[in-house]
């Protein structure tokens, strides 16, 4: 089993038994590093973190982890109620306002049956998503991405570096793109329509 990981409630709100968190700075409790959370907005992560079975008031602090391959059959996370039974295989993830995990998203891999409100699902980090441009991109230049999975938006965006047009090329706003996280920063690394010519 790997360990588990102090954090504090940031959120303004109670986060459930096996709720869905995103990590959005750290904070010290007697001279220890602890992270600080609050639930999935709309501002895509490539990790996400687990509360432990017990509620952690706004304020407080408790015990997370990371669904990697020692913890997933052993540790459950919620999901969302009336979207769908989650099936051995199926991607799931967080969604922004939400502690539970919803399908066709990006993230979580299912591997177990239902339980109740919980499912066992391994978690992995995401390198590469669909996305369209909420602006025109031009060479060496950054703009939104809307991510997209399963042919649907997802509610949550992105900053994303051009790293795939050549001199004078641009892609329109609503373009079809994939992005990948290279070097510490995600990068527009293929388009599914043919770049423009400036002039």
């Amino acid at each position: 089993m790997s360990h588990t990981i102090s954090f504090r409630n940031d959120s303004g709100f109670s986060v459930p038994g096996f709720g869905v968190m995103r990590c959005t700075g750290t904070t010290s409790l007697a001279g220890r590093l602890s992270l600080t959370m609050q639930e999935p907005n709309d501002t895509f992560e490539r990790w996400y973190y687990v509360n432990g079975p017990t509620p952690v008031p706004s304020g407080r602090f408790g015990q997370c982890r990371v669904l990697n391959a020692a913890d997933a059959a052993a540790y459950p996370v919620l999901f969302a109620q009336g979207l769908g039974t989650p099936v051995p295989g199926e991607s799931w993830g967080p969604a922004s306002g939400e502690w539970s995990l919803r399908p066709q998203r990006y993230g979580f891999t299912i591997i177990g049956q239902p339980e109740g409100q919980r499912v066992f699902a391994r978690q992995h980090e995401v390198i590469a998503v669909e996305g369209t441009l909420a602006a025109d991109l031009f060479q060496h230049e950054t703009t939104t991405v809307n991510v997209t999975g399963f042919g649907a938006g997802l509610g949550q965006q992105l900053v994303a570096h051009d790293c795939l047009l050549a001199n004078d090329q641009f892609l329109l706003s609503s373009t079809p793109v994939i992005v990948t996280w290279l070097a510490g920063r995600w990068c527009v690394t293929g388009c599914l329509r043919a770049p423009l010519e400036m002039g």
